[in-house]
């Protein structure tokens, strides 16, 4: 077997504002049954970034026979298109920048399958103290498990960093969403998502993060509105930071989907540019009830039981030459 990839990629400045880049690569690949496979990859991206009008065309073939086993593509038997475009004014007050946004974005299959479509219309504003607040709607066409489903979805998010000392950041989205889980029927339901993400830094060298995310889907089939799920991960990070080449991180987890609690500890040294060394500890729980192997005469259906504890430790040496 083997996975032979060869291309070129160029950049070509268009002015101030404005650039072009072009790919091509061909693949030659041969799987573990002896079935070859050869095909070509190409695309082209134009970006416009100017101060009032922001804008970019995207263009991409990807042939069914492509492979690469030494690189990353999540999909193949691809032809896209995307183009976006932008406005923005600058009154330079309160408000810095404000304007709206349209983007559209289409994929088909070399069939003439239609897999994906996508119309984005948003609303952007930066205001004064590091403020930031966007609004979007979207009207999308998604091919699933052979099935067509056409969702609207509305989202808000904002961000909030007036102070070095403490940032916030939010998220809601709501509307249309597709059950991915049972891939035999997959179906269109009522969906909700909420992130909150709030950031401290009391010190110079101590920094803690924690971030909240919550996601409902509902059933709404038959006229019904049945909760399928009710998910809550909760994730807090926080690294300190002894001296140039010594830091500790911490991250400690909860996921109410999986019912699991982790928490992992990590010391890092810097020996030198190429040279880290690693000491962690990692531990992880699960409820009894996620487990589905309590028996209630001993453990409540709540109570947390470890299903994994490690001490790692790890030398990482760069090499050049």
């Amino acid at each position: 077997m083997h996975s032979r990839v060869a291309g070129a990629d160029a950049q070509f400045r268009l002015g101030r504002a404005s650039r072009l880049n072009l790919v091509a690569f061909r693949s030659q690949h041969r799987d573990e049954q002896g079935v070859e496979r050869e095909g070509p990859m190409m695309g082209a991206f134009f970006q416009h970034e100017g101060r009032h009008l922001v804008g970019s065309l995207y263009a991409a073939r990807i042939d069914p026979d492509f492979r690469t086993d030494v690189g990353f593509l999540q999909r193949v038997d691809q032809q896209l298109g995307a183009a976006n475009v932008g406005y923005r004014w600058w009154p330079e007050s309160w408000i810095i920048n404000w304007g709206p946004s349209l983007r559209y974005q289409v994929s088909y299959t070399h069939a003439g399958i239609r897999e994906d479509e996508i119309i984005d219309a948003g609303l952007n504003m930066n205001l004064t103290r590091n403020v930031n607040v966007t609004a979007n709607a979207v009207q999308a066409h998604e091919r699933f498990g052979g099935v067509d489903f056409d969702r609207r979805n509305y989202s808000l998010s904002t961000f909030v960093s007036t102070s070095r000392l403490f940032s916030l950041g939010g998220s809601l989205r709501w509307g249309d969403e597709i059950y991915y889980v049972d891939r035999e029927n997959p179906y269109l339901g009522r969906g909700n998502s909420a992130t909150l993400s709030a950031t401290i830094r009391p010190a110079p060298r101590f920094t803690s993060q924690l971030n909240l995310v919550t996601s409902r889907f509902f059933d709404v089939r038959a006229g019904g509105d049945r909760e399928v799920f009710n998910v809550r991960v909760l994730r807090a990070l926080s690294t300190f930071t002894f001296t140039d080449r010594l830091l500790l991180r911490n991250i400690t987890e909860f996921d109410s989907f999986r019912g699991t609690r982790g928490t992992n500890l990590l010391l890092t040294y810097r020996i030198n540019a190429l040279t880290v060394f690693y000491f962690g500890y990692d531990d992880h729980f699960r409820q009894e009830d996620a487990l589905d192997v309590h028996d209630p005469r001993y453990f409540e259906p709540t109570a947390f039981r470890r299903t994994n504890r490690a001490i790692f430790t790890k030398l990482r040496v760069l090499f050049r030459y």
